[in-house]
């Protein structure tokens, strides 16, 4: 009850306490819940004869064949935890824009992120709106921006509320955070929920899309090391180029009008592999007819200053670097391509992972 009245920011009354001594009794005393009844009445989206009825509908003795595991006491108990929870969010009459910021976030894991890098990649979600949600007790604020693995493991049960093109867009964008911090674990979390949405929206952008995110998972397991003796990475590499090429072919077949812009990122991808992969003749001359392929995409669907246009010339420095040795032609390249970076890229962080670090590698070379 002190826990209660504390998230609730006064004293309980005594209706709330005979109710809540109820909900206390039907939950086991499981105290996220209690913590996210508390905080909704707080922020004035739920009364306590609401949550009542609603812990009555779902609570513990009501099992289901989907029942999340939790630890209570020290020990882990089955219970519909998640049908709880998400009767508490149908009766918190939750906005649409928070539902889609709480979908996004479910996809982190379960140390969060800093509040500098979400500002930094999801710009789309409203300050006001994760002040809200931590209100109410749906996500942790402090330095970093956080969900409980029960709330997060419920919300990824939830259905977004955006295209899904939008939605593998959203899961690309979270694997390329946990690719930077090589956390192969969480990406593989993500995958498996990009998975689950690839089957239900089986079409070749989507399928594309997916292998691209596949390919990341094999990229971070080689951690670079394109063109090794080692058994275990070749085997690797054949796997990251049967995933991109799975990839490009795809999106060679979609009809969808923003299957061109991924072609050209994925053409560019395996031509900087390849580049990279060993240096041998055939490699070269495959990466080179690429790259020709790769011009005339942009020149057909790409303005003056964008992304693909960057790497385009992030990858021909490569070329210049590797196949045909020219260091002023690799330097004009660059700074070219780093002319438009500033410009399209917004984080200190993609800067130096698409323009300082290869360049210095170009250099260095």
């Amino acid at each position: 009850m002190r826990l209660i009245s504390l998230d609730l920011g006064r004293q309980l009354t005594k209706d709330e306490r005979a109710c809540f001594g109820e909900m206390i009794t039907l939950v086991q005393g499981h105290t996220l819940v209690l913590e996210l009844i508390a905080r909704q009445i707080a922020a004035g989206r739920l009364d306590v004869r609401t949550a009542l009825g609603s812990i009555r509908e779902n609570g513990f003795s009501r099992f289901s064949g989907e029942r999340v595991g939790n630890y209570k006491d020290g020990e882990e108990v089955y219970d519909t935890l998640a049908a709880m929870i998400s009767g508490l969010f149908d009766a918190g009459k939750m906005s649409a824009e928070a539902k889609q910021a709480l979908r996004i976030l479910s996809l982190l894991n379960v140390r969060g992120l800093e509040n500098s890098l979400l500002r930094q990649f999801f710009p789309d979600i409203p300050e006001d709106t994760l002040a809200g949600l931590s209100a109410e007790g749906w996500i942790y604020t402090d330095s970093r921006v956080r969900l409980h693995p029960v709330i997060a493991e419920t919300v990824r049960g939830w259905a977004w509320d955006a295209d899904d093109v939008t939605v593998m867009e959203l899961h690309k964008k979270m694997t390329d955070i946990y690719v930077g911090m090589a956390n192969e674990a969480h990406i593989r979390e993500i995958l498996r929920e990009a998975d689950i949405f690839r089957s239900r929206h089986d079409r070749h952008i989507i399928r594309g899309m997916y292998f691209d995110m596949l390919g990341c998972l094999y990229d971070v397991q080689l951690a670079g090391a394109y063109g090794s003796d080692n058994d275990r990475d070749r085997e690797l590499e054949e796997k990251l180029f049967e995933c991109m090429e799975f990839a490009i072919s795809e999106m060679q077949l979609s009809s969808d009008s923003r299957s061109r812009g991924y072609l050209t990122q994925y053409c560019l991808s395996m031509a900087s592999v390849l580049l990279r992969s060993g240096g041998d003749e055939e490699s070269h001359a495959e990466a080179s007819e690429l790259l020709d392929t790769i011009s005339e995409l942009i020149e057909e669907n790409e303005p003056e200053n964008s992304a693909n246009r960057c790497y385009f010339y992030m990858v021909k420095a490569w070329y210049f670097t590797l196949a045909e040795p020219e260091l002023n032609e690799t330097k004009a390249l660059v700074e070219r391509a780093e002319a438009i970076a500033g410009q399209v890229f917004p984080t200190a962080l993609e800067l130096i992972d698409v323009i300082h670090i290869p360049a210095a590698n170009c250099f260095y070379y």
